[in-house]
């Protein structure tokens, strides 16, 4: 039964680091289809369509709210992420103070880009990662301009500042 046991520990350990290592690459594609339906563009006849999908008219019930509730539903797994990764990055110093070998080889997929004084930097690239989606959502070019180059310029003083690499 021993050996059952860290077999089976062993194999949650590895689908744990694969399936993170998924949503690290993809939760930017993953949020920017499910924010999809709420990027709208606007017509001369006072109508707008879903940028993406030209034949579905935005607020206006019908395909629109199916989408929008699909995507709805769908938050749950870039929001599950991150509350797992904040979690996570919340536990990182009492782990490490503790010297939970088996913490840090479950999860160093997340930290080990980021010197160990900068724990927070994959949290941090995440939110940065959840608001570049986020301004696309804006239909004028210089809102999204704007804040594109406001949070690059944050994220360069920030890099400057901490040295997190």
């Amino acid at each position: 039964l021993g050996s059952v046991a860290r077999g089976f520990e062993y194999t949650h350990s590895v689908l744990v680091i694969i399936i993170g290592v998924i949503m690290q690459g993809f939760t930017v594609v993953i949020l920017s289809t499910i924010l999809a339906p709420m990027i709208c563009t606007p017509h001369p006849n006072g109508l707008s369509t879903v940028e993406a999908y030209s034949g579905v008219l935005c607020w206006e019930g019908g395909n629109h709210n199916s989408m929008l509730a699909l995507a709805l539903a769908a938050v749950v797994f870039p929001l599950g992420y991150g509350s797992g990764l904040a979690y996570i990055t919340w536990n990182f110093s009492s782990a490490v103070s503790r010297g939970d070998v088996s913490f840090l080889r479950q999860w160093g997929f997340i930290f080990f880009r980021a010197k160990p004084h900068a724990y927070w930097l994959p949290l941090v690239t995440l939110l940065r990662s959840w608001c570049i989606v986020f301004s696309i959502i804006p239909t004028s070019a210089i809102v999204q301009t704007s804040t594109l180059t406001f949070l690059m310029l944050l994220w360069l003083c920030l890099c400057l500042s901490s040295r997190p690499y």
